[in-house]
């Protein structure tokens, strides 16, 4: 009889336990983040973790713009948040571009006094496209066919970054919000001048050269443009001039120009933007399970 009097006793206790514990387990969690120096049109985003540990972190590129992944909070009240996937979303005046990207990546969000700070603790990487959906006009395109679209997309301006980061004086320009996302209309000017000047003019820095050694094949028309190969060869890498005098960087820049903000602020956005917001606390629920 005892001893079945203590067995109920501990099983009494442990549904204590874990009643007590599921009533205090922490059930919404919203922080926002205004980037310092933003002051005229401040980029903000915000983080949200739900009762089930479900994370999306909002970025300023774009209001369909997010990081989501698993948050998982710590003794001391600070929160960890591990980066799966970044899922994108931005149209044009003759169609749209949905992609959604492998993540590595994690961020730590801890208390101090009465703010908050955020530490990056393992830099954000986007690991290639996993899924893709595009449309132009009245086509649209899925599965593996729009996925390998997007990604071939992906690379080509990843390999385009840092010829455009080493040629344009990044830090000069002000990214601020609009509603095309994480925008600076001079950034916009002069990335048109150095990739395609044959439409949008030539620049002081990159000037139309005066001589070719092959001036027979100087011209090229792909696309509906007249490209100068004279230009490509005096000043892009070998590896773009392929994909720019045909025309492909072109229409990878008019149906997805934010994907080249993106490639060309990212390191930015983690080092600088993000850690340095001014971040507070909009919400925090206690939730009581069922």
């Amino acid at each position: 009889m005892t001893k079945g009097k203590n067995i109920r006793w501990s099983i009494v206790f442990i549904l204590a336990v874990l009643s007590f514990s599921c009533a205090t387990r922490q059930g919404l969690m919203i922080w926002t983040g205004e980037i310092s120096g933003e002051k005229k049109h401040p980029q903000v985003w915000t983080l949200s973790i739900n009762g089930e540990g479900q994370a999306s972190l909002s970025l300023p590129y774009g209001e369909n713009i997010q990081v989501t992944g698993e948050a998982f909070g710590q003794e001391n009240g600070s929160w960890i948040f591990h980066m799966d996937y970044l899922e994108w979303f931005s149209n044009w005046h003759n169609g749209w571009t949905e992609a959604r990207f492998g993540m590595l990546g994690s961020l730590v969000v801890r208390p101090r006094g009465d703010s908050w700070n955020l530490e990056v603790q393992e830099f954000p990487e986007i690991t290639g496209v996993l899924e893709g959906e595009i449309r132009y006009k009245e086509s649209r395109y899925y599965g593996d066919r729009s996925r390998d679209m997007v990604s071939r997309r992906w690379t080509r301006i990843e390999a385009a970054a840092p010829f455009i980061e080493d040629s344009l004086d990044m830090e000069s320009y002000h990214f601020a919000h609009k509603k095309r996302g994480y925008y600076s209309e001079d950034f916009q000017r002069d990335l048109e001048s150095l990739l395609f000047p044959e439409l949008y003019g030539y620049g002081d820095k990159f000037p139309k050269p005066d001589s070719c050694k092959d001036p027979e094949k100087r011209y090229v028309r792909e696309e509906g443009v007249t490209w100068d190969g004279c230009y490509s060869t005096a000043y892009l890498p070998e590896e773009l001039i392929p994909v720019r005098d045909s025309g492909t960087l072109l229409r990878d820049y008019e149906e997805t120009a934010g994907f080249f903000t993106l490639a060309v602020t990212w390191q930015s956005l983690w080092e600088e933007k993000i850690p340095r917001s001014d971040i507070t606390l909009k919400k925090s629920d206690k939730m009581k399970d069922d």
